[in-house]
């Protein structure tokens, strides 16, 4: 059973020591969350399955491409795990990507300054 939980901390939070350390980190954060998140922290195994992996954010990137290469999906515009989304923006970005590409009568580079421009107005 595999399941990821976020919460918004300082950037130079302390990182507790492992085990009930970090269980009790997790209960203080989700403390009045309802029961079954209660339970769902009471049943980690502190010593066996438990990380705690600091996710920063960062500011969009100007455009998705350099010359020929181009970004997609999560190197383009990474979301957190929580959000559940990376994998679908892949999708909808090859997708336009290949529209573009397929539907160009100007130039690749043209074709690449459509899909920054069209996929930075939907991430």
């Amino acid at each position: 059973f595999y399941f990821f939980m976020g919460a918004p901390l300082p950037e130079d939070a302390p990182v507790p020591a492992r085990g009930e350390a970090m269980r009790e980190e997790l209960k203080q954060i989700f403390k009045g969350w309802p029961e079954p998140v209660q339970c769902l922290l009471d049943a980690i195994n502190v010593n066996k399955s438990l990380n705690r992996i600091p996710i920063c954010d960062h500011d969009p990137l100007p455009k998705y491409y350099r010359g020929r290469a181009v970004l997609l999906g999560d190197a383009a515009h990474a979301t957190t795990p929580t959000l559940g989304q990376g994998g679908c923006q892949a999708l909808e970005d090859a997708e336009v990507l290949s529209s573009f590409l397929t539907t160009t009568n100007i130039s690749v580079q043209d074709a690449l300054e459509r899909y920054s421009q069209h996929r930075q107005e939907r991430v």
